[in-house]
């Protein structure tokens, strides 16, 4: 099986560096639209099996955009995590107040985050994302699928399925980027990637 990601297109929390999760549901910005409509102008939705969104509107409505939103269907577990009492706030700000929080390279939020926000857990997040996979391969061994979703979730996501301890080992995925994985045996962990970020 092969399992396509797309994030969503931009927002104004993404543009003014906001902690954007679960809870915060808004719509794709002028640049997010954009975005959208560049990869639409080269992307083809006939050639998957499956469609699968996170029923959040900057994600249906990237999905909109790519596919007409046509042979779709939505699964609560590609929400984005919920980042609790940190969403809507600045990100730059939360760094200076809880640095421990943060990747001082990559500057992304750490699982510690946490209990500090009272937020879901990226190992929460992990297990959510890797049952839809699950369930998607049982479905689906030989089939093309697409996730249209978000950046945290995608990240969780890979790192389930190609056993990485950390999700911070991977870094931050772009809006409207492109990341393939190919699965051949969840439970061996065959399991390839073909290549991560792509933007066009």
């Amino acid at each position: 099986m092969k399992i396509t990601m797309i994030r969503h297109g931009q927002t104004d929390y993404n543009q003014r560096r906001l902690v954007q999760g679960g809870r915060t549901d808004i719509s794709l910005n002028e640049t997010g639209r954009q975005q959208a409509q560049k990869l639409a102008a080269q992307f083809d939705p006939k050639i998957y099996d499956q469609i699968i969104v996170s029923p959040m509107t900057r994600a249906m409505e990237t999905a909109e955009i790519l596919t007409g939103y046509q042979d779709c269907k939505t699964d609560e577990r590609l929400r984005e995590i919920d980042f609790g009492n940190w969403e809507g706030e600045s990100v730059m700000a939360l760094q200076k107040t809880c640095p421990g929080c943060f990747d001082r390279q990559t500057k992304l939020i750490l699982p510690d985050y946490a209990p500090v926000a009272n937020g879901e857990t990226f190992e929460a997040a992990r297990a959510r994302t890797f049952a839809l996979v699950t369930d998607t391969f049982a479905a689906w061994p030989e089939g093309n699928i697409l996730l249209i979703c978000h950046g945290t979730i995608i990240r969780c996501l890979m790192a389930e399925v190609m056993h990485i301890a950390q999700v911070q080992q991977l870094g931050q995925v772009a809006n409207v980027s492109l990341t393939q994985l190919t699965i051949n045996n969840l439970i061996t962990g065959d399991v390839r990637l073909d290549f991560y970020n792509r933007t066009v």
